[in-house]
C-alpha cells in the first residue's frame, strides 16, 4: 500500500502501475479474417440473398431471447427503423434522457417529432424514471432509454411509467449487448430495441463489424414495420410477411434500403461466439474494480440497481468524482495524475470535451446542445420539428445531470486482464488519494 508520504508519479516518483500489455484478450481473430475472404471469394457481398445476415438474425434472435430481429447496416437506423415501427411522426414528442449520443436522438427527429429531454439518475447516468414521468404531454409518442456503457436502465421504474401511460419504450441496447434486467435481457423488455455492431474488434461495439447493427423485438407488427421500412429488394421480403397490407409492398417496401453489409455480417458473427465469454470476462474485471474502489476516497464507483446483469461494457467502466473528499482537488487534476500513475482515466464523457468547447460550455448535457437549445430550421422555411413553436432549453436547465456529468469518470474497460494489473490500477487511485494534498 502507498505510504501517505510516497511521491507521486507526476511529481517524478515511480508509477503504480508497471504491467506493459494490461489486456490479453485477442481482439481480430484468424477466424474473422477467414470469414470475411470467404464472403469476398464467394461474391457473397450483397445482402440481397440475405442468407449470410438471416443467419446472424437467428443467432442474435436465440442469444437475447427475441422473437424477432433484423440486420441493419448500423445503430442509427436501427433506432430510425425502430421509431417508424411505433408510428413516430410529426407533432409527436420522444422522451430521451439529457445524457446520451445524438445519434439516438435524431432518428425521432427526422420522422417529424421534438426531443424531450429528462433528468439522469446521478449514480448511475441512466434516465431517472421519476423525472420521465414529469416530461410526458399528450404529445408523448414514446421514450427512449440508453443502456450507456452496458449498464442497465432501471427497468422496473421504466416500465411502471411507460405502462401506467400506454407509451411504447425504445431500449438504446447499443453498448450493452447480453445486459438483462430481471433475467430479462435487454431489446426485449421494451416494445423495441436496437443495437449497434459498429467498430472493429479490440475498440468497437461488444459485436461489431464495421458498420451493422441489429433490432429486436417480441412483437410480430413492429418487426414487419421494420422490414417494411428499410428492406427494399429483400429476396424472401413477401415471406416474411404476414400481414396482406405488407405482403403487398413487396419486394420494394418503403423504398429504403438499410441491410447491411456482408463483411461486417461475417466478422460479426464470429464475434457472436465470443459474446458469453468476453461479457465473463469483462463483468469479473468490473466487480474486482467496483470492489476495490469502494473503499478509496474520492471515488465513487458505478451504481448497478439490484436487478440489473450488465453485459456488453462497451467503451469505459464509469464512475463520480467526489472531489469534496481530496480538498477540492480538480477532476483534471486528478485523472492527471492517476495517468501518470499508468492508468489510463479520463475525466467526462466520450465526446464531452469537445462538444463542451464547440458550445462554450464546461460540462456538456445534450440540452446544450445548439439545435436543441436554440432550435433549427429543420426541413428550411420553418418546417420541421425544431423551428415554429419550440422553445428550446436553458443552459440552467437540468441541474441533477449536468451535476452528474460534471463529476463523471471514464476508466478503462478490460476483457482478460494480465495478472496483476487490477491491484496496480487499484494501487495507483490509493496512491493519489492518500498524496492528494502534493497537487493543491
Amino acid at each position: 500500500m502507498a505510504g501517505k508520504d510516497g511521491k507521486l508519479a507526476i511529481s517524478g516518483g515511480p508509477k503504480a502501475v508497471t504491467v506493459k500489455r494490461q489486456d490479453r484478450w485477442e481482439t481480430m481473430t484468424e477466424e474473422m479474417v477467414r470469414r470475411a475472404r470467404e464472403a469476398v471469394e464467394g461474391q457473397d457481398i450483397s445482402t440481397q440473398g440475405q442468407k449470410i445476415a438471416r443467419e446472424l438474425e437467428e443467432g442474435f434472435a436465440e442469444f437475447i431471447g427475441a422473437n424477432h430481429t433484423v440486420s441493419q447496416h448500423n445503430g442509427t437506423s436501427t433506432l430510425w427503423s425502430s421509431y417508424f415501427a411505433l408510428g413516430v411522426g410529426p407533432g409527436d414528442e420522444v422522451i430521451h434522457p439529457d445524457f446520451t449520443w445524438i445519434c439516438s436522438i435524431a432518428p425521432a427527429m427526422f420522422l417529424g417529432a421534438r426531443p424531450v429531454f429528462c433528468e439522469v439518475d446521478p449514480r448511475t447516468f441512466l434516465i431517472d424514471p421519476e423525472d420521465i414521468e414529469k416530461r410526458i404531454t399528450p404529445r408523448t409518442k414514446a421514450i427512449s432509454v440508453v443502456h450507456w456503457g452496458g449498464n442497465v436502465c432501471d427497468m422496473d421504474g421504466v416500465m411502471d411509467v411507460a405502462n401506467r401511460h400506454g407509451i411504447p419504450v425504445v431500449e438504446d441496447c447499443s453498448h450493452a449487448h447480453g445486459a438483462s434486467f430481471d433475467g430479462k435481457v435487454v431489446g426485449t423488455i421494451g416494445a423495441i430495441g436496437g443495437f449497434s455492431f459498429q467498430g472493429i474488434p479490440g475498440s468497437g461495439k461488444p459485436i461489431c463489424g464495421g458498420e451493422c447493427g441489429m433490432v429486436a423485438t417480441m412483437d410480430r407488427h413492429l418487426y414487419e414495420r421494420v422490414l417494411l421500412f428499410g428492406h427494399i429488394g429483400r429476396t424472401d421480403l413477401a415471406d416474411r410477411f404476414q400481414d396482406p397490407a405488407h405482403r403487398r409492398l413487396a419486394p420494394y417496401g418503403l423504398g429504403l434500403n438499410f441491410r447491411p453489409y456482408p463483411l461486417g455480417v461475417a466478422i460479426a458473427q464470429v464475434q457472436m461466439g465470443r459474446i458469453r465469454k468476453q461479457n465473463a470476462g469483462r463483468w469479473a474485471y468490473v466487480q474486482a474494480m467496483i470492489r476495490g474502489l469502494e473503499e478509496i476516497p474520492g471515488i465513487d464507483p458505478l451504481y448497478i440497481y439490484p436487478k440489473a446483469q450488465p453485459g456488453g461494457l462497451f467503451m469505459a467502466l464509469q464512475a463520480r468524482y467526489r472531489p469534496e473528499d481530496l480538498g477540492g482537488l480538480s477532476r483534471e487534476a486528478y485523472c492527471e495524475a492517476l495517468q501518470a500513475e499508468g492508468v489510463g482515466v479520463r475525466a467526462g464523457a466520450y465526446a464531452d470535451a469537445f462538444i463542451a468547447s464547440q458550445a462554450g460550455v464546461r460540462h456538456m448535457p445534450y440540452h446544450l446542445l445548439p439545435p436543441f437549445s436554440r432550435g433549427i430550421d429543420f426541413y428550411t422555411h420553418g418546417r420541421g420539428p425544431l423551428w415554429e413553436g419550440y422553445e428550446g432549453y436553458a443552459p440552467e436547465d437540468f441541474p441533477q445531470t449536468r451535476e452528474a456529468i460534471s463529476r463523471m469518470l471514464q476508466l478503462p474497460i478490460l476483457t482478460d486482464p494480465e495478472e496483476g494489473v487490477v491491484e496496480q490500477f487499484l494501487e495507483a487511485f490509493r496512491k493519489v488519494a492518500e498524496n492528494h494534498r502534493s497537487l493543491l
